[in-house]
């Protein structure tokens, strides 16, 4: 590769394009005061990827977001909360001024009457002990399908909640905030519980759970 950089496009076969798969590579040298170690620039498909190669600055992709997990939760009944999907938030994950968003999508198959789905925090994979950070919409006989959505910003000590306790399907209205501490230095566990008014048939499930953060 000489000073200029390289530009490559990859299809999955045949010529042609594909819209699945890496597109686009594109390379650049972005130093040109050593060319026996240059520090390369690679974007692949937009998502930029820096570094020297070497063991002190590797060569790794500026991703935000990125995505922490994305994992389907059981639909469950029961009148007691109980863990529908749970995400690991591994020790270091989290340093000061990231923000954590929360996408998953509730849905009940079957009911007559109301369900209500919670985000908690913990450090063990648990209920016991846990902290409440979100409370969903009320869905009732008739409302069978749910995006429950929530962020939390991270100011080194603790996460900016929207009313923990309070129903709703979003944080994007104004209303109070509840400081809820937390360690980045330990593992830390997402719990997303669900409940019903009865036993059965009524069941509700976090079928969807995104956890992405931002830088």
């Amino acid at each position: 590769m000489d000073n200029s950089g390289f530009n490559a496009v990859f299809s999955s076969g045949g010529g042609g394009s594909s819209s699945s798969g890496v597109q686009s590579v594109t390379g650049l040298n972005t130093d040109n005061t050593d060319p026996q170690n240059p520090i390369i620039e690679i974007s692949v498909d937009g998502t930029t990827i820096t570094g020297d190669g070497t063991s002190a600055n590797p060569i790794v992709a500026n991703n935000n977001p990125r995505t922490l997990a994305s994992v389907n939760g059981l639909n469950l009944t029961g009148t007691a909360y109980q863990i529908s999907a749970s995400v690991l938030i591994p020790s270091g994950t989290i340093v000061t001024n990231n923000s954590i968003y929360i996408r998953n999508l509730l849905t009940k198959t079957t009911g007559s009457t109301s369900s209500n789905a919670r985000i908690y925090i913990n450090t063990s994979n648990s209920l016991t002990g846990a902290t409440q950070l979100a409370f969903s919409q009320t869905m009732n006989s008739t409302n069978f399908i749910q995006r429950f959505e929530r962020n939390y910003f991270f100011d080194g000590t603790n996460l900016f909640a929207y009313a923990p306790t309070g129903t709703g399907a979003t944080d994007l209205i104004t209303g109070t905030i509840t400081l809820v501490p937390f360690n980045p230095n330990i593992d830390n566990y997402l719990l997303f519980a669900v409940a019903n008014s009865t036993t059965t048939p009524d069941n509700l499930g976090q079928k969807r759970v995104i956890v992405q953060i931002y830088d």
